[in-house]
């Protein structure tokens, strides 16, 4: 997962297969680091080139699905210049950025929320 932040606002995702709103992220690919497969899912889902080392590993969270335990990793990066979000409408249908507290006013991910409810602590 990567927090992309610009303007203290964080760039939210909505996926074709899920309802709820997310943050670039997917699966880990054999023999990937977790920051290297954040990087990639960044250029995947929207389009966005950041590399790997610029991603900052803020945690991970553990949670539990209907079937199984999902860790994931939480990357965020603070871009200086507005990014150019291209989306390809098939798995990534929307995307937009908004405040920590216009996102914790929708539905989020469980790690998303359980990420921006920790930033509202701080």
């Amino acid at each position: 997962m990567v927090a992309v932040w610009h303007a203290d606002r964080v760039l939210l995702v909505r996926n074709s297969y899920r309802r709820p709103l997310s943050v670039p992220a997917g699966s880990l690919r054999r023999r990937e680091s977790p920051q290297a497969a954040a990087a990639r899912e960044l250029r995947e889902e929207v389009g966005l080139c950041v590399a790997a080392d610029r991603l900052r590993f803020v945690r991970e969270i553990v949670h539990h699905t209907d079937w199984k335990e999902d860790h994931a990793h939480l990357f965020e990066v603070e871009l200086d210049e507005a990014p150019h979000v291209a989306i390809d409408r098939r798995e990534v249908v929307w995307a937009g950025f908004a405040t920590r507290e216009e996102a914790l006013a929708r539905e989020l991910s469980v790690p998303l929320r359980v990420y921006l409810e920790s930033l509202r602590c701080a």
